[in-house]
């Protein structure tokens, strides 16, 4: 309280310091009580009083010598008795003399020192900064700054990540792998049954009809072998349906359902690339025979033994 430190600085007896602590309680100026108690004693105690008495200075300003004067460059103050002038915090500046407060650096720029007239400093770019900055962060993962001064980095678009931080760019995702939403730091396989052959893809293509891809993160798909087959409306594209039995496919990347044996051959198993004929002079009784015992001896022949 300065009321106090000037009485007690000045040594003045209790019995007066109780008598101008009741007069300031009960609203009186701290000046005029100090001024009316010197009157009473004829101004006697003036010398030893006077140069313990406070300045208040107006906010901006500091008390130097008895006197106020504005605050620097770099400084602020609230005034009021004994004030001072205090340094701006680092990521604060202040260009003007006699301020109340600091104001923030802007973002894209910082301050690291305290006390300073400006924030000249710029983000490179790769990094940026939030109004009131003392330094500058790296753009994390997924994310990238190109230009310097930025006070915020740009995601990765659809097609391209970034997985380390401070980067200026982002890296078009490689042929079999995508990107499907903005801001990732990795690219994604493609999923089995699809693909991608070019760069920068934000989605995979699914494998055709008579094709398949049983990996992932491939560039392409392949195509059915003879015995198999996949027709354009399968959903699962990471493999070949095989033929079933009675059946084959003697070629590759078959877009429709397998041929049935015709009459006088058979497919005993799955996935044939051709049926077995019959015996000489023998046929079967109808297309898509199974077993070599659906074969019989043709019109006119017949089985010894």
């Amino acid at each position: 309280d300065p009321i106090m430190l000037l009485l007690q600085k000045a040594q003045v007896q209790t019995i007066d310091m109780s008598k101008m602590l009741r007069a300031v309680s009960t609203g009186s100026n701290v000046s005029e009580t100090v001024c009316a108690w010197m009157k009473e004693d004829n101004y006697a105690n003036m010398p030893r009083v006077l140069g313990w008495v406070p300045v208040q200075c107006a906010p901006g300003e500091q008390e130097v010598a008895g006197a106020c004067e504005p605050c620097a460059e770099g400084t602020y103050s609230s005034g009021g008795f004994s004030a001072r002038c205090i340094p701006c915090i680092a990521g604060f500046h202040q260009p003007l003399v006699g301020q109340t407060e600091c104001s923030p650096c802007p973002a894209g720029f910082i301050q690291p020192l305290s006390g300073q007239a400006s924030c000249p400093t710029q983000c490179p770019a790769g990094s940026f900064s939030q109004r009131g900055s003392a330094e500058c962060a790296p753009c994390a993962p997924g994310s990238f700054s190109d230009a310097p001064a930025q006070g915020e980095c740009q995601q990765c678009p659809l097609g391209h990540a970034q997985a380390e931080p401070g980067q200026t760019s982002c890296q078009g995702c490689s042929p079999g792998t995508y990107a499907a939403v903005i801001g990732l730091s990795d690219c994604t396989l493609c999923a089995p049954g699809t693909f991608t052959d070019q760069q920068s893809q934000k989605e995979c293509t699914i494998c055709a009809a008579g094709q398949a891809q049983a990996l992932a993160g491939q560039q392409s798909c392949v195509n059915c072998e003879p015995g198999f087959f996949r027709l354009a409306d399968d959903a699962d594209a990471a493999a070949c349906r095989p033929c079933a039995k009675g059946y084959s496919a003697d070629d590759f990347g078959r877009q429709q359902d397998c041929d049935r044996c015709p009459q006088g051959s058979f497919a005993p198993a799955v996935n044939s690339s051709e049926c077995i004929p019959c015996g000489e002079n023998k046929v079967t009784p109808y297309q898509g025979s199974l077993e070599e015992s659906d074969c019989v001896c043709d019109v006119g022949y017949f089985e010894r033994g």
